[in-house]
Order: structure tokens, then C-alpha cells, then sequence
């Protein structure tokens, strides 16, 4: 719905818009099906997954990596998640409130919706009329294996 709804409402920008899908653990068919019945196969496109050392350039390129977060993991930030930080792209969390939506939100990584928000979203984005910032100066410190190797040392071994 949200991309015919950008289709609609912002033709031109629409025009210039692609979507890479590169979707793990499941077939796509029924969402290839449904992309194409709604008429949507120039602009969403399906991949099959990558190897890190390959799909992070591709991400590096991007306007905004969206990203979809099962409830079940909203509070688990795990380390393929912190990578795209490193990358200094803005995220779209899109799932339930948790460490991961409070993580991007409140370090200006980009931005964390709900999926009925999506609709609403998703047209602005395309049309330019919202932009993700992800803020340069966010000590990425933190997310390093040293850091996290220390940290667990530290609080859990020792």
C-alpha cells in the first residue's frame, strides 16, 4: 500500500525510486506475486542474500536501509543490525518500540516506525518532502568487537 500510494501521490519522485529487497530465512514467491499484481516489479526488486562482504557496499550506496525487526527481537541489537551503523546510512527500523528503535532514535541514526506507519511514511520519503539524518558525529566506539569483547570481560567472566 505504501509504495502504490507513493506511485499516486508523487509520480515523478516515484519514477526514480527502487526498492531492493534482500530477504533471508523464507521463499519470496508470494511476495514477488503480490509485488507484481500490484504492478510494482520495476521498482521492487528481489535478491537472494549476500554475504556481508558483498551486500555492505550495496548498503553503503543506499538513500535509507530499511530494516524489519520481528517483535520477538525488538530488544536485541545484534551485530549484522550495529554493522549498518558503521556505514553512516540512515536506518528504517520498521517493528515494535524497543533497544532497536531507542538505539536509532535517540543517536539520530535515521528513523523507527511502526508498520500501519508506514503508509504515511514511506510517499514523504520518496518525494524527499521528510530526510533521514544520521548523526556524524555518533561515537560508533561502542559497537566495535574490542569494546564488546571488553565489556563482556568485564561484567560477565571476570
Amino acid at each position: 500500500k505504501a509504495l502504490q500510494r507513493s506511485r499516486e501521490l508523487h509520480p515523478e519522485a516515484f519514477a526514480n525510486c527502487r526498492v531492493d529487497l534482500y530477504i533471508t530465512g523464507h521463499d519470496t514467491a508470494r511476495y514477488e506475486a503480490r509485488v507484481a499484481g500490484a504492478g510494482l516489479s520495476d521498482t521492487v526488486r528481489f535478491h537472494a542474500p549476500l554475504p556481508a562482504r558483498e551486500i555492505f557496499p550495496i548498503l553503503a550506496q543506499a538513500d535509507v536501509v530499511p530494516i524489519f525487526i520481528p517483535s520477538g527481537n525488538k530488544d536485541f541489537l545484534g551485530t549484522k543490525f550495529t554493522e549498518l551503523f558503521f556505514l553512516r546510512r540512515p536506518v528504517l527500523h520498521i517493528g515494535e518500540t524497543g533497544l532497536v528503535s531507542r538505539t536509532i532514535m535517540e543517536n539520530r541514526l535515521g528513523a523507527s516506525v511502526q508498520v500501519n506507519e508506514l503508509v504515511s511514511l514511506l510517499p514523504r520519503l520518496i518525494a524527499r518532502e521528510v530526510v533521514l539524518d544520521v548523526d556524524p558525529s555518533y561515537d560508533l566506539t561502542p559497537h566495535l568487537l574490542e569494546h564488546i569483547t571488553d565489556r563482556l570481560l568485564q561484567e560477565v567472566l571476570v
